[in-house]
């Protein structure tokens, strides 16, 4: 009687051990945003965008991939295409300091390039960090080409980098970020490059969210033909896995 007692006691112990641990917290997290519109009537145009950014974290060390596209069409054929993919290797110096690289590919045949390629490698730091405030900042160089269309010279040259981004939670079910990145172009100054965006994030229920964002890029000496500024606004349906 006291062997089964004992056992029982072990057995009983053992169980509420494995009910009691919290479940493992993933490595990975997913988020998918979609958007599509369409227009009929007096004017038909069709648009859709996606955009999807997978996050693999190690105990010191992340990985970051995006991929995107957005294609619009009218009755005239397509009037903006767009495609980008990008990775980025982080790995912690500290607390708050972290090294990184990355790499990025993207094509818009509308602002004048058929492939543009920048990779980079720097530093950053969590410049704020508390329960509701997140400001990084990063610095770094690199080199950038890209392919110009209508057989206008290519370019290539080494950049400078300066990138920052702002988080701010706004209610346990919306936040709001800011990001700015400077290129700096090492041969021609006046060729520099701006690329922001700004974004609100409202949760419909535990996986799904509502998100606004509106983006915008300059360029110092676009492409023959083409303007400096490009604006795109967007509201997408945010999935997260």
């Amino acid at each position: 009687m006291k062997k089964l007692i004992f056992m029982a006691s072990i057995i009983g112990l053992s169980s509420m051990a494995v009910f009691s641990a919290e479940p493992a917290k993933k490595p990975w997290k997913n988020a998918l945003e979609l958007s599509v519109v369409s227009s009929n009537g007096n004017s038909k145009s069709q648009s859709a965008s996606g955009k999807d950014t997978f996050l693999y974290e190690w105990t010191k060390s992340s990985l970051e991939l995006i991929a995107g596209g957005m294609k619009a069409e009218d009755d005239q054929g397509t009037i903006a295409e767009r495609y980008n993919v990008s990775e980025k290797f982080s790995y912690k110096l500290s607390d708050r300091n972290y090294a990184f690289e990355k790499f990025a590919w993207d094509k818009d045949r509308f602002a004048g390039y058929q492939g543009r390629f920048d990779a980079g490698l720097g530093l950053g730091r969590e410049l704020i960090k508390n329960d509701k405030n997140l400001l990084i900042g990063e610095l770094g160089g690199g080199y950038l080409k890209e392919d110009r269309i209508h057989n206008e010279k290519d370019l290539s040259f080494a950049t400078g980098r300066a990138y920052s981004k702002y988080t701010r939670t706004l209610s346990p079910t919306s936040n709001f970020s800011q990001d700015a990145e400077y290129i700096h172009d090492m041969e021609d100054p006046d060729n520099f490059r701006v690329n922001t965006e700004t974004a609100v994030t409202a949760a419909i229920n535990t996986s799904m969210a509502l998100k606004v964002s509106y983006v915008w890029k300059h360029v110092g000496e676009p492409p023959t033909g083409f303007h400096r500024n490009d604006t795109i606004t967007t509201v997408a349906l945010v999935t997260n896995f």
